[in-house]
């Protein structure tokens, strides 16, 4: 068993989580989404996506252990979710998708077209959220730019950052529709201590 897992997002989301203080449960992926739901999305609202975990079926927290986002299935959000790695302790409870998602009955037809030229063999999966702890988190950092915010291992503990929203000069632009569901607000400074 590796020692170490990851969890790629963007430096959109990295606020929200800092602030919420854990990585929360998204869809599992187990079922495909509702013809309702992709005629939205071909209209271009994906609002129907953006449901509380005890709407979604079998909530996740998605995890790899592979250190590259590439081939992992993050493309095709508005956020680039592959600039941002978080390196998490392994823990027992994290299982592989892909027994997980047998197990679990996962549509078949839908589970081809998912897993079509993604390292879907390295994905994890957490039935738990995952608290952003010293106990858990080993090093927070942007692999596009190299910057660092949290690295645990050589004494890195405190990451500040300023909220700014589209494409503001700060650190950590935030979009607005991400804004009004963080509760935070332009000029915020999101401290978080390990």
């Amino acid at each position: 068993m590796n020692d170490v897992i990851y969890h790629f997002t963007s430096k959109y989301h990295l606020p929200m989580i800092l602030k919420d203080g854990f990585l929360k449960l998204t869809e599992s992926q187990l079922k495909p989404p509702t013809q309702e739901e992709i005629r939205q999305m071909e209209q271009g609202d994906y609002s129907s996506l953006d449901k509380n975990a005890e709407d979604l079926y079998k909530p996740v927290v998605w995890l790899t252990d592979n250190g590259s986002p590439l081939n992992m299935g993050l493309d095709g959000s508005a956020f680039d979710k592959k600039e941002i790695r978080l390196t998490l302790k392994m823990r027992e409870h994290y299982e592989i998708w892909d027994a997980w998602g047998k197990k679990n009955r996962i549509d078949l037809k839908w589970s081809e077209g998912l897993i079509r030229g993604k390292d879907y063999k390295s994905w994890y999966i957490s039935e738990r959220i995952i608290p952003m702890t010293g106990d858990e988190v080993i090093c927070i950092e942007n692999i596009i730019t190299g910057e660092v915010f949290i690295d645990v291992d050589a004494g890195k503990r405190l990451y500040q950052c300023a909220v700014e929203r589209l494409r503001g000069l700060l650190p950590i632009p935030v979009y607005d529709e991400v804004l009004s569901k963080s509760g935070l607000k332009r000029g915020d400074v999101v401290e978080f201590t390990i």
